[in-house]
């Protein structure tokens, strides 16, 4: 983005602290909040507590909690969803603090919504071993990832070591 003539936010253009930006930003608040608004109707009833609402939900009020008054990018592990404690992301625990940085950046843009979000801890454990499986065949084969790209053979290797190695 930094050699794009565009922002981030393409209405915002590239100043993020021009009054511009602040009210493309505001867009996507209220896009945000009328998406949770929306997560919220089709929660079962009555409503599961807070951790164990569908990782949508969580999605959706964790970008509102963090975008309430701040433009700006947020740290991958404060990104994190709930649950809090042993079960969310740490920065400091191995082999999470290099294995989250490179599901967001490999990852993230189709399982931030599609099937679990690489932020939610607990789904990513649970589903390991099968991430491993489609880390493995060729890009001929159908069910492959990630499917928008071609790691390079050292990438695929840490991740399936540091997924691996994931508790």
């Amino acid at each position: 983005m930094k050699t794009s003539p565009f922002g981030v936010i393409y209405d915002g253009g590239k100043d993020e602290t021009t009054s511009r930006f602040a009210a493309a930003f505001d867009v996507l608040r209220r896009l945000n909040g009328e998406i949770k608004d929306q997560n919220e109707k089709v929660e079962s009833q009555p409503p599961p507590p807070p951790d164990q609402a569908a990782f949508q939900l969580r999605a959706s009020r964790k970008w509102l909690q963090l975008h309430a008054t701040d433009l700006g990018h947020q740290n991958f592990f404060v990104r994190a969803l709930p649950p809090d404690g042993d079960s969310q992301w740490c920065a400091n625990r191995d082999p999470e603090g290099e294995l989250l940085p490179l599901l967001n950046q490999y990852c993230f843009r189709c399982h931030s919504s599609l099937r679990f979000n690489v932020f939610d801890r607990p789904a990513v454990v649970q589903r390991k071993n099968r991430v491993l499986d489609y880390l493995e065949p060729p890009l001929t084969v159908k069910f492959h990832m990630p499917q928008d790209r071609v790691l390079k053979p050292d990438v695929k290797d840490k991740l399936k070591t540091l997924l691996a190695s994931l508790p």
